[in-house]
């Protein structure tokens, strides 16, 4: 036990040290200008911002971005780069044309009430279009989404509930990931709440629709019940992906353009589901590996930069094109 406590401290000095170490050479590398060529080397090529949960500050059980930082945020984007429309973006690839330099693109997963509360705000006060992504089965239901409840399970448990069980629990078909986290639950002595409390509650359909009304935020489909799409069958999978854009069509009276696949990491979603956002209609589709749009991006399974950066000089190291730069070069997959 004693040998173990030894070991468990050291490795939490080296990832402090390591953390440290990063942190400063990310300064540095700012610091140098570097960030600033590689924003020019990758002018070129067109971003996707992703985001999630909002916050009026950091300290909330589902994370997120705060206001304040999301404002330092699109002050540098608007500064250095051109915000654009999801379906300019996929128009221009259809068409075979090139985007404006230093083209970027906002878009906003799972469609919580903290989008309206503390995003869209500071979006309409720098005039940036968005695409906001809603699981078509949980609008105006009162439901929670299955990741949320995991998260919950996690903030309210005595022990820690490590990230990797929710990794594992989306590899799972929905009936049996969600006897597992009952399961879970049921052993941590936690009790989910039936509605969602804030800051998991879901946007409701005249909210939705309101926000579309507002010029600046394109509606997208993020499937039916936000299963990964892996963990289903080709018929699951069709009625997630197809059905989900019927459906919201449907009740909001809007047109769907583009899909979001749930996790969205490789792996996480097949070449048949890439196929069948095309076959249902999609303009495009977004997933969440990192990259840069490049020519080599399949349109029906774009990839994206993550805005939930622990600081402004991360947030530049990936947004700037320094990291993309620096995973190509490493040769590791980024389109």
């Amino acid at each position: 036990m004693e040998t173990e406590s030894c070991f468990s401290a050291r490795d939490e000095m080296f990832h402090i040290v390591s953390g440290g170490l990063k942190r400063i050479a990310r300064r540095l590398a700012d610091a140098s200008g570097a960030f600033a060529v590689s924003r020019q080397l990758t002018a070129h090529l067109p971003r996707i911002l992703m985001y999630h949960q909002f916050t009026e500050s950091s300290a909330t059980p589902a994370g997120g971005v705060s206001a304040s930082v999301l404002r330092q945020q699109l002050g540098h984007i608007t500064r250095r780069y051109r915000p654009v429309r999801l379906q300019d973006l996929a128009r221009a690839r259809v068409a075979g044309e090139p985007m404006p330099p230093r083209s970027i693109v906002i878009t906003i997963d799972d469609g919580h009430t903290s989008f309206l509360r503390w995003a869209f705000p500071v979006l309409k006060e720098f005039g940036i279009p968005t695409t906001l992504f809603i699981v078509s089965d949980l609008l105006d239901t009162g439901r929670w989404l299955w990741t949320d409840r995991f998260m919950y399970l996690q903030a309210h448990a005595r022990a820690v509930i490590p990230d990797a069980i929710l990794t594992a629990l989306k590899q799972l078909p929905p009936p049996e990931r969600d006897h597992r986290l009952e399961e879970l639950a049921r052993q941590a002595g936690v009790t989910i709440p039936s509605l969602p409390p804030e800051p998991y509650a879901l946007l409701s359909r005249v909210e939705v629709q309101q926000l579309a009304q507002s010029g600046l935020v394109e509606i997208g489909s993020h499937t039916r019940t936000h299963a990964t799409l892996c963990s289903l069958d080709s018929e699951q999978s069709w009625n997630e992906v197809a059905g989900s854009r019927r459906d919201l069509e449907r009740s909001l009276g809007l047109p769907i353009a583009a899909l979001c696949f749930p996790n969205g990491q490789f792996g996480d979603y097949r070449p048949e589901h890439v196929t069948m956002a095309a076959k249902a209609g999609y303009l495009c589709a977004t997933a969440s590996h990192f990259g840069c749009v490049t020519g080599e991006s399949d349109r029906f399974a774009l990839p994206r930069i993550g805005g939930d950066a622990a600081d402004m000089t991360t947030f530049r190291k990936y947004v700037d094109g320094f990291e993309y730069l620096q995973r190509r070069i490493n040769g590791d997959r980024c389109w």
